[in-house]
């Protein structure tokens, strides 16, 4: 009798568990239980690694680095900008710098590859936009550039006369062309006019 009782206890406390959720019955893998080194957890999300040890959960991938931010331009190039906003539209279309989109080479006009400003030369035609660009870098370098003291410090302004070199320097497969006097003349004339605005100190920004 006291058998039968202990059997019926046992049978209620099995069948109490099983109804309650409590009880999981584990995962069967062969007659030696269950493989080991499964990744695969009770929510698919972690689980085991090798023998048995928690499996490292997967690492977020690294926030691309922030874009470096530029400084202020170095006291010398900051002369340079001065110069460029010492440029006037007035000065501009008198000294005939509009023409130089023009200038013909041997494979057509400059603003034919130049009219959207292609290896920092903007030469649309268009005299606003033109003059626009060159008044600002990376454009200005073609126009003008810094003179230095022997110790490296700022000393003075020069006509960078990149326009009227570049039409002798085949090798680096630029179409020849030798510049208009016309043309010439424009560049050396808007770079006075801009220079004298520029020591006078009566420029845009300054």
């Amino acid at each position: 009798m006291r058998r039968i009782i202990r059997l019926s206890a046992l049978s209620l406390t099995v069948l109490a568990v099983g109804c309650l959720g409590g009880y999981t019955p584990p995962p069967t893998g062969g007659a030696n239980g269950p493989a080991q080194g499964s990744n695969q957890g009770t929510n698919g999300a972690t689980g085991t690694g090798s023998g048995g040890q928690p499996a490292a959960p997967a690492s977020n991938p690294a926030p691309a680095p922030a874009p470096a931010q530029m400084g202020a331009a170095p006291p010398a190039t900051a002369e340079l900008v001065k110069f460029g906003q010492c440029m006037t539209a007035t000065d501009f279309t008198s000294s005939g710098m509009d023409g130089i989109a023009k200038q013909m080479t041997d494979s057509g006009p400059c603003l034919s590859c130049h009219g959207s400003g292609m290896f920092n030369v903007y030469l649309s035609g268009d005299a606003t936009k033109d003059l626009a660009h060159l008044r600002s870098l990376p454009f200005l370098f073609k126009f003008a550039e810094l003179e230095a003291n022997p110790d490296g410090t700022f000393k003075d302004i020069a006509p960078a006369n990149r326009f009227s070199a570049r039409g002798s320097e085949i090798t680096l497969s630029h179409p020849p062309f030798t510049l208009s006097s016309a043309n010439e003349q424009a560049l050396t004339d808007f770079f006075n006019l801009t220079m004298t605005h520029y020591k006078a100190g009566n420029c845009t920004g300054m």
